[in-house]
């Protein structure tokens, strides 16, 4: 079962799933068919369901972001399909809150992770609900470089993206030249099965992602509506688009070369927000979950101890103290 996005005229399943038959170049070719002729129909597109479940797992009441990265060789067009998606990100959760797309993905959401300018713009202006595309960051991510620019920057884009509910993009050539400890903390992994680009189109193959502690990667297909999604076609994004994206990453690069001739390294200004550690973000994310309803029992009992406290919330005595901890470091609840 792949997942494609079917125009009205053409007589498939109507959710935005066709059943391609057997798993061989056969159904590769059916499903670049498919493609072409939903692009020659000029009709709208229906949702996805695979766009309609991350629109609905940002904006619902779980308080959850969400993470992917697409890997692609070089020109197999792997920005343009991250660049499409976002598009399509933000018109569903636009649906949802009743806006405009243009108020969840904009130009201004995309970035290199060396270009720390653009890293600190989109940390200091960006609201909730946010798509956001980091391009190329494959070589800021390697695990030789842990605390470069890049590697700081990304930190604090997923401190800030818990919080505010983002969808967070990475493209790269190769997810393998990524360190094993950020690819943890992805959601899901995609990657550019077959390159269309005279056809306007990829073919990407998305999966959920998890590492294990081997170090070892575990990807399974998604499902929807019962259904195993083994591909998903991405289609050319807007021209105008197109055009400006090209033109804000030529300047991007451009001061990218000029800081390392006047400096001789990727060195630059950094975000203005501390870079925290993995614990203090994990403790983060169990004080943006049961912070309300700790502050709750402090107000209601404030000599209550940490063992009742533990016993009401559901988390252990040390795991407790530690968040009680943040919280007055933080400043949250002096």
């Amino acid at each position: 079962m792949s997942e494609a996005i079917a125009a009205p005229s053409i007589p498939w399943l109507g959710t935005g799933l066709i059943h391609l038959g057997p798993q061989n170049p056969s159904a590769v070719k059916r499903l670049a068919n498919y493609a072409q002729a939903i692009i020659k129909s000029g009709q709208p597109v229906p949702d996805s369901p695979f766009i309609e479940w991350a629109a609905d797992r940002v904006t619902g009441k779980d308080r959850q972001d969400l993470t992917i990265f697409i890997q692609g060789r070089r020109g197999s067009g792997k920005s343009y399909s991250a660049l499409y998606i976002g598009k399509r990100f933000g018109e569903a959760i636009a649906r949802r809150m009743g806006r405009s797309w243009q108020d969840y993905f904009s130009l201004k959401n995309c970035a290199t992770l060396e270009d720390s300018e653009r890293v600190l713009a989109i940390l200091e202006s960006t609201g909730k609900y946010q798509v956001v595309i980091i391009d190329d960051a494959a070589i800021a991510l390697s695990n030789r470089g842990w605390n470069s620019p890049g590697n700081r920057n990304f930190n604090a884009l997923l401190s800030v993206c818990r919080t505010n509910r983002w969808i967070l993009i990475f493209t790269a050539p190769l997810k393998k030249m990524v360190d094993n400890q950020i690819r943890e903390m992805v959601d899901v992994s995609g990657s550019v099965y077959k390159s269309f680009h005279t056809g306007g189109f990829n073919l990407l193959k998305m999966n959920t992602s998890d590492v294990g502690a081997s170090g070892k990667e575990y990807n399974r297909r998604l499902s929807f509506n019962k259904r195993k999604v083994d591909l998903w076609i991405a289609f050319k994004p807007d021209p105008e688009l197109t055009k400006e994206y090209d033109i804000q990453r030529e300047e991007s690069a451009k001061r990218l070369n000029t800081r390392i001739v006047k400096t001789g390294s990727f060195k630059a200004s950094t975000p203005k927000e501390p870079v925290r550690s993995l614990a203090e973000r994990n403790t983060d994310r169990l004080i943006e979950d049961h912070g309300d309803d700790i502050r709750q029992c402090l107000k209601e009992n404030p000599k209550i101890s940490n063992n009742e406290l533990s016993a009401k919330i559901g988390l252990s005595a040390h795991v407790m103290r530690r968040v009680v901890a943040q919280m007055t470091d933080d400043g949250k609840d002096k």
